[in-house]
């Protein structure tokens, strides 16, 4: 990847639709020979995903750092939680915690409950977490996610909504993969 690339890529992430004569016009280049930059950062490199705003969203964010007993363990909340539709990021990390996920939440209710019994943390399994709370990021704004579109009775990590006393007090919305989710 090269300068003229890297300018590409910069005039993309401030406007993902900008047209390829825009950028060309910008960085002093026919809209052809950007076409044929972009298919070849596309083959090699670049997705294009759309983006939300989490902040005009009102979702909140949680980060949960956490120390398995074995790089077993490890990968096991990996295949479980990769799957979970208010999973973020999953990154294995070395230092005092060997895993950190960060995870979407609506409110601040639903916040707590993946501070809780809905949560990563409290996984067998895991020697300690620490859970670390915030509002919607400052940089990057925009975050990749996708809204589930499953239906669910059981929750990728297994849980039931139904049967969870957070959710019958109506303290959590639910998981977005089933079909108690609470819109």
């Amino acid at each position: 990847m090269d300068d003229t690339d890297k300018k590409i890529l910069q005039l993309l992430q401030k406007n993902g639709r900008m047209p390829l004569s825009k950028i060309g016009e910008k960085i002093g280049m026919s809209h052809v020979a950007v076409r044929k930059r972009m298919k070849k950062l596309q083959k090699e490199l670049l997705q294009i995903n759309p983006t939300l705003n989490f902040e005009k969203l009102n979702y909140r964010l949680t980060l949960i750092s956490i120390e398995t007993k074995n790089d077993k363990v490890r990968e096991e909340l990996i295949e479980t939680f990769q799957n979970c539709p208010r999973t973020i990021l999953l990154l294995k990390t070395t230092g005092e915690y060997n895993l950190l996920a960060i995870m979407l939440a609506e409110n601040q209710n639903v916040q707590e409950s993946e501070a809780g019994k809905c949560a990563i943390r409290t996984h067998p399994g895991i020697r300690k977490s620490e859970v670390n709370t915030g509002e919607a990021p400052i940089k990057p704004k925009n975050t990749q996610y996708t809204p589930p579109l499953t239906n669910k009775k059981t929750a990728p990590c297994g849980e039931n909504c139904n049967q969870c006393q957070r959710y019958t007090e109506e303290k959590c919305l639910g998981c977005p993969a089933t079909k108690y989710y609470r819109k």
